[in-house]
């Protein structure tokens, strides 16, 4: 189809050369563009829609429900309802991240991934209750009023949903909101998990403990001691310690015992920093060193990828890569000294914590994380759990950083070593302590009260998972409803297009029907509304046919029964024939005044022009300038009707010296300036206050006249004492 400004041409051309008074019926079908051909649908004829053209119908919005297949839908529904949302068997499920919280989730996700440390938290007593034939009631009750500060009451239920919930994550909410932690805040992880680690040391119950030992003490806490050796004396003196991880430096270092090295490094003790010895009782230079005593059966080694910038007074992430073997001999740093002889200190690799992001204070964190059991490696990335490809650790889409000129060239890491610049706390497990590990638990195995609290979970789920397929049917069933609407709608306009347009049509707004297929099947549909359709004379206005669409009666009485509506305008009873005639009188109008113009500017030009008193008129030069808009304001050619396009008639469409013709030259008159202009400016002249040459009046008076704001034709000429009038 062609373009809007075409169409908007063709429409009216016929009124440039007819008489307004002598309109016929196919003049007013052709300005109100009835009569053009129909835009095929099913053909895809145009890739938008033609607004020009009322017999358009492509490119409104009606793709969208021609091409959609909600059987398919339906069937992807039933299947999300059986499997979606639901845990896979044996697959491990993620947290979701409240905000900020990501940094919380990893650490719960590697606290739970170590067996021992997830069997003594389900086993210990914190959920039992004083009676033994408790009933349901009892057990909602106490769970639904947690003590705020519980700590461990939270991990356990947590502990029980991530093991045995049917859900594909858990919302952590209750844990975090016990350990009262802003979601909307990052937190420092290491910090995060040293002080948890504390916190839970001392509200585990007594009675929850392995080998007689307290579950964190047994799972976490090594020793070491600080040997001090004066240099005056020789003698040693020893201050034990424990740990719950190792903190350390990776500045300047490439791999981990490199850091390890420095971590048991001697440290002299000299100048100000002197050592006072107790078998001297003065101070000496003297060295000190770490001796490593026994380690945990889970080593945690904090890197300190975060550290102080003194030149900018802020944290900062050190972006340097480091090596770390999947294997850890750990003999070769122990103390050999006395009685601690041991042997079998080799340590899995069994979790990376993972930081990404160039900066310290944002970022998020992941987990990649290897499953005792399995042997498989997962990424716990809150919500997603993916399972990588093989068993060994996968650390290469982890080492993005901001793409600046900081970041390093990433190293060709030794056989059976990782690399990475991200990773800031590595797990290792001691190999032997597989031998302690009990059989996996099963619901069965922990308190009645963890399984009614799971159960019920799990029930809660199952039907929201019941709601939102009644939910998604209901949804699909009114989608299906508006597709058959729609479509009939176009059966109705593609089996009716070759009927005679002026008698079974009607106009209906294209702006409600776009409103109307753009909606989807739950949205609000407003009544049909043709108001800003119509003319001052209750019908359609011709000037607004690019705004609404010429729909056959049937398919028009579809939507009109569907939503309702007011001021239909049948196509035969609604086209108006005053607007027309206006529109086409003022096409006229215009075509004859450029006429017009062009006859006089050359009368004008003209040097054969004889003048005399009686065939000849003096015209004011004002009035010779401002005709046009008077001769407008007298036809109401600018209120009646409005320009096309929006824009207002240029003042100089033939460009002849403001010449612009409004009326037509009279057969006894002849349109003359006085020569007193500069620019030499011309326009028409009224010969009903034209003046004959023998009525010339003064020049003076004349121009106190000239000068009014408001004034008729000619009357700028005139003088007031004798107005010839």
């Amino acid at each position: 189809m062609a373009p809007k400004q075409i169409l908007d041409r063709n429409a009216w051309q016929w009124a440039e050369k007819t008489d307004p008074s002598k309109i016929t019926l196919k003049n007013v079908l052709t300005a109100y563009r009835v009569t053009l051909p129909t835009c095929p649908v099913t053909q895809g004829a145009c890739r938008k829609n033609c607004v020009g053209n009322p017999n358009c119908y492509c490119g409104l919005g009606e793709k969208a429900w021609m091409d959609k297949n909600l059987d398919e839908e339906l069937k992807d529904a039933l299947n999300e309802s059986s499997k979606g949302g639901k845990r896979i068997p044996g697959s491990f499920i993620g947290l979701k991240n409240l905000g900020a919280t990501c940094y919380a989730n990893t650490f719960l996700q590697v606290w739970f991934h170590n067996p021992e440390f997830r069997k003594g938290i389900l086993e210990c007593g914190v959920y039992e209750h004083s009676q033994s034939n408790c009933d349901n009631t009892d057990i909602v009750q106490e769970s639904s009023s947690l003590n705020a500060t519980n700590v461990v009451k939270h991990l356990q239920l947590l502990f029980a949903l991530l093991s045995f919930s049917d859900r594909q994550f858990i919302d952590p909410s209750s844990f975090i909101e016990c350990l009262n932690l802003d979601t909307t805040l990052q937190q420092d992880a290491q910090e995060f998990s040293k002080l948890f680690i504390s916190l839970l040391e001392d509200q585990l119950p007594t009675k929850s403990c392995y080998q007689g030992v307290n579950l964190i003490q047994y799972q976490f806490v090594g020793h070491y001691e600080y040997v001090t050796r004066c240099s005056g004396c020789g003698q040693q003196s020893r201050s034990g310690s424990k740990f719950y991880e190792i903190d350390l430096n990776i500045k300047g270092h490439t791999n981990l015992a490199e850091c390890l090295q420095e971590f048991l490094q001697e440290e002299k003790l000299d100048g100000e920093n002197q050592y006072y010895c107790q078998f001297c009782l003065k101070k000496h230079n003297a060295v000190r060193r770490i001796h490593l005593i026994d380690l945990p059966p889970t080593l945690n080694f904090q890197l300190l990828r975060f550290v102080f910038d003194r030149h900018t007074q802020n944290k900062k992430k050190l972006l340097s890569y480091l090596q770390f073997p999947e294997v850890l001999n750990m003999n070769e740093y122990m103390d050999r000294s006395g009685d601690n002889q041991r042997s079998d200190l080799i340590y899995d690799l069994v979790s990376v914590l993972i930081h990404r992001g160039p900066g310290a204070h944002s970022g998020h964190y992941v987990a990649v994380i290897k499953d005792c059991n399995s042997n498989a490696t997962y990424q716990f990335n809150d919500e997603e759990v993916e399972k990588l490809a093989d068993s060994r650790f996968r650390l290469d889409k982890e080492e993005i950083t901001d793409g600046s000129k900081l970041s390093q060239k990433k190293p060709r890491p030794l056989k059976g070593y990782l690399c990475s610049q991200n990773a800031y706390m590595l797990v290792y497990r001691r190999r032997n302590i597989g031998r302690d590990c009990s059989p996996e638990l099963t619901l069965e195995s922990i308190s009645p009260q963890l399984q009614f609290l799971v159960q019920m979970d799990n029930q809660k789920h199952e039907e929201s998972l019941r709601d939102q397929l009644e939910t998604r049917k209901f949804y699909i069933s009114k989608e299906r409803e508006k597709q058959e609407l729609v479509k009939h709608f176009y059966d109705l306009l593609q089996h009716e297009q070759d009927t005679e347009r002026d008698d079974m049509f009607e106009w209906i707004s294209t702006s409600w029907i776009k409103n109307w297929l753009a909606a989807d099947s739950m949205g609000i549909i407003s009544p049909i509304d043709n108001i800003s359709l119509r003319c001052p004379h209750e019908k359609m206005h011709p000037e607004n046919v690019d705004k609404a669409k010429l729909v056959p009666i049937a398919a028009a009485g579809l939507i009109f029964e569907k939503f309702g509506g007011c001021f239909r305008l049948q196509c035969s009873s609604s086209m108006c024939h005053r607007c027309v005639e206006e529109k086409c009188q003022f096409i006229h109008s215009k075509v004859m005044i450029s006429e017009d113009s062009k006859t006089i500017t050359q009368l004008l030009k003209s040097t054969d022009l004889l003048l005399d008193c009686d065939t000849s008129y003096w015209v004011g030069k004002n009035s010779l300038k401002k005709w046009r808009g008077m001769a407008e304001e007298a036809l109401h050619l600018t209120s009646v009707l409005p320009k096309e396009n929006g824009e207002q008639e240029n003042d100089d469409d033939d460009g002849s010296k403001n010449v612009n013709m409004e009326m037509q030259l009279e057969e006894n008159c002849v349109f003359v300036t006085y020569n007193s202009s500069n620019d030499g400016s011309c326009d028409m002249v009224d010969d009903t206050s034209s003046l004959e040459m023998s009525q010339m009046p003064g020049a003076e008076e004349g121009r106190d006249r000239s000068e009014q704001d408001s004034w008729a034709f000619n009357e700028d000429l005139l003088c007031v004492a004798h107005d010839s009038r």
